[in-house]
């Protein structure tokens, strides 16, 4: 359901002192209607490194994600609407790597989207 202020809580969520006191990395992604993991995963190397990504190969790019996630607390924020769950298993998997306590909310207007399982 559209307008009921989920994008504004996970906001007001994502911008508390002590969510930036907690975790090493936030990253605020938005998925959106149309999937694209090269793109998504671009824009969460970007959130997290506050660096432009000119990584164009989603396996190199997957790779270093891994290797800048590995051991740190990190926070993302996602808004999807993709039910495909094996595409989503794709992008969530260097995320797989941080460090205990890292995660991800996923706010969505899709009650199937909702009910999947995405921990590990």
């Amino acid at each position: 359901m559209g307008g009921i202020g989920k994008t504004t809580l996970a906001q007001f969520v994502y911008n508390d002192v002590r969510v930036k006191q907690h975790f090493h990395l936030q990253a605020w992604v938005c998925v959106s209607k149309e999937f694209d993991a090269l793109r998504i995963s671009q824009h969460i190397y970007e959130s997290l490194t506050s660096k432009a990504c000119q990584i164009t190969n989603l396996d190199l790019l997957q790779s270093n994600l891994h290797d800048n996630l590995t051991g740190k607390r990190f926070f993302v924020l996602d808004d999807i609407w993709n039910k495909n769950y094996n595409q989503l298993e794709f992008l969530r998997r260097p995320l797989e790597f941080g460090a205990h306590g890292s995660k991800i909310l996923i706010t969505t207007r899709d009650e199937d989207v909702s009910r999947m399982n995405y921990d590990g």
